[in-house]
């Protein structure tokens, strides 16, 4: 078993024995950054809640060789231990996982400043999860901001005014789900008139209903048609249809192909798209489902977007 001598400086020894602390000491630097590569990452968060094996003493006992070592000492090699510094490739992929979040989730088109990825960085090494660092984005007013431009753009044909960016953008901060915004929009006036939309008639307002939300490229089958004409007959409202349409599994196979696309840069594979669509109609938001994406190993481990 090989263990570091720090006190006589000897370096690495090979020994034996029936002694607990023998296998505590092997076993930590083994795990924790020996002479061995561990695949580049630190094995642990939050450093200074844990007590390192170290080369240091904290001086209260005597011999001080004998003393327990405190958070911050650092062993032989540093870089993996359990009180050492993170190792350069983990602090790497921490700095493009915050940088991703700034490009893909607020949609900035810059990089971000070193003071803000030092920022997300020292978090992470104080012990946020990976989750939470990601929700500050997920759930922000600029990142709403640019699924409610999404909806406007998608439904209305145009950008936002501030007024109403504001008060949709707080729909979504509050838990409203995205499909209920793109099911009103559906529903308004603006989008029945509109030229390029329903063109005040109830036949075309379900053909645009189809291609915008549905994302059908090929028009719906008379039958379908000639339904929600009798429905819309009926008294029932468009925005209660546009809200079905929005809610869909059939939409909501489309909104996660979006995101595979936006924040793995993939497309979805069969079983995660269902997954994930599935995850949706079950009455979660889009916030939650995007948080369970860039929180994973996979979008953890892309390379830097700039």
């Amino acid at each position: 078993m090989a263990v570091y001598d720090s006190y006589a400086e000897s370096g690495w020894l090979t020994l034996g024995g029936t002694s607990v602390a023998a296998p505590v000491v092997a076993g930590s630097y083994a795990l924790g950054g020996g002479q061995s590569a561990t695949g580049g990452y630190a094995l642990y968060q939050g450093r200074a809640a844990v007590t390192d094996i170290t080369s240091g003493s904290n001086g209260s006992c005597s011999p001080s060789y004998l003393c327990s070592a405190q958070p911050g000492f650092d062993g032989p090699t540093g870089i993996g231990s359990l009180g050492g510094p993170p190792s350069a490739a983990l602090t790497a992929a921490k700095r493009n996982f915050v940088a991703s979040l700034y490009h893909d989730v607020l949609g900035r088109p810059s990089p971000p400043s070193d003071a803000e990825i030092d920022h997300w960085v020292s978090s992470l090494d104080g012990g946020m999860s990976r989750t939470q660092v990601a929700s500050f984005f997920v759930t922000s007013d600029e990142a709403h901001g640019h699924i409610v431009d999404a909806d406007y753009q998608l439904m209305l044909l145009r950008a936002p005014d501030a007024g109403g960016r504001a008060y949709w953008t707080s729909l979504l901060h509050r838990g409203v789900p995205n499909e209920s915004i793109i099911g009103l929009f559906g529903g308004s006036h603006e989008y029945f008139t509109s030229p390029q939309k329903g063109k005040g008639d109830n036949r075309d307002l379900i053909l645009s209903l189809y291609t915008d939300i549905l994302q059908r490229t090929s028009p719906p089958a008379t039958f379908e048609v000639k339904f929600w004409l009798g429905w819309l007959a009926a008294g029932h409202p468009s925005s209660v249809l546009a809200t079905m349409f929005a809610n869909s599994h059939e939409y909501h196979l489309h909104v996660v192909q979006g995101w595979y696309q936006s924040y793995l840069g993939r497309q979805a594979d069969p079983g995660g798209a269902e997954f994930w669509a599935a995850y949706i109609d079950g009455g979660h938001t889009d916030d939650a489902g995007i948080l369970n994406l860039v929180a994973s190993d996979e979008y953890f481990g892309k390379p830097a977007p700039h």
